[in-house]
């Protein structure tokens, strides 16, 4: 169940700090108001979680996060009761309460079946759900084989709550878990192989990812088809610079544009001094919190979409129009764009990495006086960077990246590497095509709001 975390929530609140009382009504009729998706989040959640009960554990960090910036968190047991009754209402066999695919998957792991099979064969095992991995633990502990399929250098939903069930079954199983690590790669040969090997290097993977596909190239720079990026933010920049370029352009966005419209009526919301309500930016107090981290290094990204919105003065309508040009068949399309969540499991011929990939190595620098210490960024980020190094079949243009992950890690060797951490032999030298690097930090596309040069970009964004 995935569900969007919108307006409601801040309704559902307005209700119960005025008197309104309650969130959903549930006992006849439809009986699901505006405030019923604060609780679907809070089953939501149950249901990923390996516990028996709900309770305020399973309350999304953004609702919390606006409870209390409204003096609210008085309310939240009233959002746990509503959360309950709505759990009995799906589980009940008499109901006709619709229930998604995770309710009876979280009713079968809460005292799991014995699987009439000898081996269980389990894909993808590096993403695994808890309870998923109560089903398979409770196959393997009344004798069952396993066989995990997977690569748990790609382990990039942990923020969700997935869990890599490779280690963990083959720690716990040892004796009934085959673990079968995806080391081979059909989709491309061994110059974009070598690319990815780079950050299973930095993992410290025990083999190199080989190549099988048909020969390819990893350069700096290229025009390719597809751009993935390593947040909506520098997405939703491309796409204006692609438009100032040419109006008529045909884009596609991977998974489209919904969620990028919360996204950008909340940087709007904050600038006016509204709170924020999607998970991204709800960490952040007011503006000028956000205006701070958008100046330091793993914050950069947010700096050219920040500009723009102080720009414009939080009319975010005419971008708003902008992404709304977005084509939904992708075959149509001129350039394909996607975040490497939304790109994990594709591929395309040609592919470019944003240049904000390299922003989280230099995160990973710090100073002191004229000594520099380098460190190794989150395991999950890697992971998100060895995924989007991975998708192009035939060319990547990496931007950059990997020779600059080179050499962060050997300046670790001479600034104290992590004991265990293993260091590549110096890269050779890779061709550069000749082109301007894609990145959206270089191009102004503020003026597009006020552009009355061209009608067809102006009347975008009149209004």
């Amino acid at each position: 169940m995935t569900l969007a975390w919108g307006d409601d929530v801040c309704i559902w609140f307005h209700g119960l700090v005025s008197g309104g009382g309650g969130v959903a009504r549930l006992d006849g009729g439809s009986g699901c108001q505006g405030g019923i998706s604060p609780v679907l989040q809070v089953i939501d959640e149950f249901t990923k979680s390996p516990d028996r009960e709900i309770s305020t554990r399973h309350i999304p960090t953004p609702i919390q996060t606006l409870a209390k910036r409204m003096h609210a968190t008085s309310h939240l047991d009233v959002l746990i009761k509503e959360a309950q009754r709505l759990w009995e209402c799906q589980i009940d066999p008499q109901s006709t309460m619709p229930v998604s695919h995770s309710v009876y998957l979280k009713l079968a792991s809460l005292d799991p079946e014995p699987i009439d099979a000898e081996v269980v064969f389990f894909d993808e095992a590096q993403d695994a759900s808890a309870p998923m991995l109560r089903i398979l633990e409770a196959h393997a502990g009344r004798g069952g084989r396993l066989v995990l399929v997977g690569d748990k250098y790609q382990h990039i939903y942990g923020w969700a709550g997935a869990m890599n069930a490779i280690d963990k079954l083959a720690t716990k199983y040892p004796n009934e878990s085959l673990v079968l690590p995806l080391c081979r790669s059909y989709r491309f040969g061994q110059d974009i192989a070598d690319s990815g090997n780079v950050f299973l290097n930095a993992m410290g993977a025990g083999y190199s990812l080989i190549g099988m596909g048909p020969p390819g190239e990893a350069v700096g720079y290229a025009d390719t088809t597809t751009v993935l990026f390593r947040s909506n933010l520098r997405l939703i920049m491309e796409i204006l610079s692609l438009v100032k370029a040419d109006p008529g352009v045909k884009f596609h966005v991977v998974g489209g544009i919904k969620d990028i419209g919360y996204m950008l009526n909340d940087l709007a919301g904050l600038f006016e001094g509204r709170l924020a309500k999607s998970g991204e930016l709800c960490g952040f107090a007011d503006w000028e919190e956000l205006t701070e981290f958008s100046e330091t290094p793993l914050g950069s990204g947010y700096h050219p979409l920040v500009n723009l919105v102080e720009r414009m003065g939080g009319a975010v309508g005419g971008v708003l129009r902008v992404l709304n040009m977005n084509e939904s068949n992708a075959k149509k399309a001129e350039v394909v764009l996607a975040t490497a969540h939304k790109a994990k499991g594709a591929q395309w011929g040609s592919v470019t990495l944003s240049r904000e990939f390299r922003n989280v190595w230099e995160a990973s620098v710090s100073t002191h006086g004229d000594d520099a210490a380098y460190a190794l960024p989150d395991y999950e980020e890697m992971a998100l960077q060895y995924v989007a190094a991975t998708r192009a079949e035939t060319l990547l243009a990496d931007s950059g990246l990997v020779p600059f992950v080179n050499d962060h890690l050997r300046l670790m060797r001479f600034g104290g590497t992590p004991e265990g951490a293993r260091i590549m032999p110096k890269a050779r030298r890779r061709p550069t095509h000749v082109g301007q690097p894609r990145d959206s930090l270089t191009t102004d596309v503020s003026d597009l709001a006020n552009a009355k040069t061209n009608k067809y970009v102006g009347s975008l964004f009149d209004g």
